[in-house]
């Protein structure tokens, strides 16, 4: 099974918004929760990231809800160490309680502890929009994810 980093990374978003029903706005709960959920998504943790995917949840290029989950249990068998860095560019809250989320994601064998490590480590770099819902308490579900290759350049 060859599954991209594109393709892994949906999910990867998924768990950097799941449980942003806690704080006071709900685009400061989404901020709030980047990095906790950073370290749950490199621990691989499924079962965090199937709970933040809604049961309806399809990306850009047809992939549901379980074509996801099993795309990123494979990718997390054969990628040990996997490390993430994120960037929020923008996020769009409506009234009718959905949220637009478009971020940068890059993903390296190795600790991302500044932006150069980026260029150091080789990593690749994608680009993000996302639409979640709320749920109930608080809680937002992805439900559509559209990604595209990003450069370097784009982060720095």
């Amino acid at each position: 099974m060859g599954f991209s980093r594109g393709s892994v990374c949906v999910v990867l978003i998924g768990l950097i918004l799941f449980g942003a029903g806690c704080g006071p706005a709900p685009e400061q709960r989404v901020r709030d929760r980047i990095e906790e959920a950073r370290l749950a998504a490199e621990a691989g943790d499924l079962r965090a990231l199937g709970s933040m995917l809604a049961e309806e949840f399809v990306d850009d290029r047809g992939n549901d809800r379980a074509a996801v989950l099993a795309m990123v249990g494979y990718y997390i068998r054969v990628d040990d160490g996997l490390h993430i860095w994120t960037r929020i560019d923008g996020i769009r809250i409506a009234k009718s309680g959905e949220a637009q989320v478009r971020l940068l994601v890059a993903l390296a064998a190795g600790p991302i502890e500044k932006l150069e490590d980026l260029t150091r480590l080789r990593a690749e770099v994608h680009r993000f929009t996302l639409t979640l819902v709320e749920a109930g308490g608080g809680d937002w579900q992805l439900t559509h994810a559209t990604w595209a290759r990003a450069s370097l350049a784009d982060v720095l």
